[in-house]
């Protein structure tokens, strides 16, 4: 039995990379290898999200499992390998999970979606890798037809974590302000985005205003709104981007200017990821700077620094298919692969760093089995894509 206390293996992986521009690149890329270690959790894997959970300045692991109502928590060792998972109740059918400090005692909580429900469950995290119901730990909220991703920020300035989560009949999200001891406005302030948010919607700063603004994909569009909240929560759509079948978003800083550029991916068989890098305004261009193709549909993004040249890079899963990363090259951008096996079914994302090394490094969580994929920046590269 090895450290990590649970089956794993590692191998060592040499990556084929494509080049994602019509131009070949003809200076030295830097790119990021990667080690795998396979750890086993509960089957049916949901949400994943990383953080530092027992207050040992080392990141964890957490995984909502929706079919056992519960989630499933791996305690990092700081060099990249992870306890045998623990479970932690987290009421009907978790889909979605993100941490935060909800009640200002300096431990993160985490915040569950929980799928055909018409709630949202709170628990409070205790610094030593527990977590408990906070009182009134269910949070109604007025979407429809029911939760399916919920994220954490500061919406209004006010230092306080608030809540969003998607509402996809209504055509919008919801917005629930907190108080700044554990309570929440409740069912929440609408947000109109325009179109059927679903799993995917992404926060940041995209104006350098200094709060969160919010882009959500809709029914063939991606909303961009502009964060006007002040005491309460306010947005204003500043655009509407045309790319058909959006399915999830994200932002991130991918060529180094600075500025967030927008990721999206697409449901379609082709040109299903769009990239449009952020102007000097504060908004995207009508139509993505760049369009590439993953295998299978992409479901799935995150962001990391994954190969240390200081731009975001992008990973993408795909429903029983495809691992990707994106990253700039010397001229667009370049797909590199990552393996699948053994999970089944690829599903959600998320990134950290691991071990410790200074590099994001990604979990992949398995929709149909136990597995979870771990895999360990190994350090850049340097290739003449």
């Amino acid at each position: 039995m090895s450290n990590l206390g649970i089956f794993l293996f590692a191998f060592s992986i040499v990556f084929c990379t494509a080049a994602c521009d019509a131009k070949p690149a003809t200076e030295d890329v830097q790119r990021a290898d990667f080690s795998v270690t396979t750890l086993q959790a509960d089957d049916g894997e949901n949400s994943v999200c990383i953080g530092d959970f027992d207050d040992d300045g080392r990141l964890d692991i957490v995984i909502a499992v929706e079919d056992h109502h519960r989630l499933s928590l791996l305690r990092g060792d700081g060099d990249g390998g992870f306890s045998a998972s623990v479970t932690v109740a987290a009421g009907e059918s978790p889909t979605s999970v993100a941490h935060g400090y909800l009640d200002q005692d300096a431990h993160l909580d985490l915040i569950v979606a929980n799928h055909e429900t018409d709630y949202l469950t709170f628990l409070r995290g205790d610094g030593a890798g527990g977590f408990s119901p906070a009182p009134g730990s269910s949070i109604g909220v007025d979407v429809a037809p029911h939760p399916h991703v919920v994220r954490v920020a500061d919406l209004n300035g006010d230092g306080n974590a608030d809540l969003i989560v998607d509402s996809r009949d209504k055509a919008g999200v919801y917005a629930l302000a907190s108080d700044g001891d554990g309570g929440f406005a409740s069912p929440g302030t609408a947000i109109e985005v325009g179109g059927a948010p679903y799993l995917g919607f992404a926060l940041g700063d995209i104006n350098g205003d200094g709060v969160p603004d919010l882009v959500t994909p809709n029914r063939d569009t991606v909303s961009v709104l502009i964060n006007e909240s002040k005491t309460g929560i306010a947005f204003r759509r500043l655009q509407r981007l045309r790319f058909a079948s959006p399915f999830a978003v994200e932002l991130a800083d991918l060529d180094g200017d600075g500025r967030l550029d927008l990721i999206v991916a697409s449901e379609a068989d082709d040109d299903n990821i769009g990239i449009f890098l952020g102007n000097a305004g504060g908004g995207f261009p009508a139509e993505a700077d760049t369009t590439l193709t993953v295998e299978g549909g992409p479901k799935t993004l995150a962001v990391g620094d994954f190969d240390g040249d200081r731009r975001s890079d992008v990973v993408v899963t795909a429903w029983r298919s495809d691992i990707r990363i994106i990253s700039a090259a010397a001229t667009g951008f370049m797909t590199t692969a990552l393996p699948q096996a053994p999970l089944e079914a690829p599903w959600n994302t998320s990134t950290g760093d691991l071990n410790n090394d200074g590099r994001a490094d990604i979990v992949v969580t398995d929709g149909d089995g136990a597995a979870v994929n771990v895999y360990l920046s190994a350090g850049p590269t340097v290739s003449t894509d």
